[in-house]
């Protein structure tokens, strides 16, 4: 299963971080002019850097989400390529979304009077669940589609 997908997994981690620079920076551009005034270059590049490690981090969670339900579904790889692709992407997008939903139980816990950062992690997850699972779909379609072309692959119980 590794030598399947180790492409997808190696890819998704950039991936994440380059869609999480994409969003930061359309925020960025988009939201208040004041901030950009007042921040300069530096609030830029803190718009890059937080979109970057938010979306790595994200997509780390749904490698971990889409391995997991991989090894789950079909460890042996004896079913359909379409049921590998749909479920590990459902996985990963599952993996993504809970990677938040902790993050926002984890903030309301050390901070019971601020329930609020519950709803933004909220948000998060809600924008997280679909582009990871778009992103894991094309992914793990492409990996698919490699292994079909090749047609050799060595089997092991992993």
């Amino acid at each position: 299963m590794w030598r399947r997908y180790w492409r997808a997994a190696a890819w998704a981690v950039p991936t994440g971080a380059a869609i999480g620079i994409a969003i930061y920076l359309a925020i960025y551009l988009t939201g208040n002019s004041a901030y950009r005034t007042y921040g300069g270059w530096g609030a830029f590049f803190h718009a890059l850097a937080g979109g970057c490690v938010i979306g790595a981090v994200t997509a780390l969670a749904g490698v971990v989400g889409g391995a997991l339900s991989l090894v789950i579904w079909d460890r042996k790889l004896l079913r359909s390529a379409g049921s590998r692709k749909a479920v590990g992407s459902i996985g990963a997008a599952g993996g993504a979304a809970l990677f938040w939903l902790c993050v926002g139980l984890v903030s309301a816990l050390v901070s019971p009077t601020d329930w609020s950062w519950f709803g933004v992690t909220g948000i998060f997850m809600a924008v997280a669940a679909p582009i990871t699972w778009i992103a894991a779909d094309t992914l793990i379609g492409r990996a698919e589609e490699r292994a079909e072309r090749d047609g050799v692959e060595f089997r092991f119980n992993v």
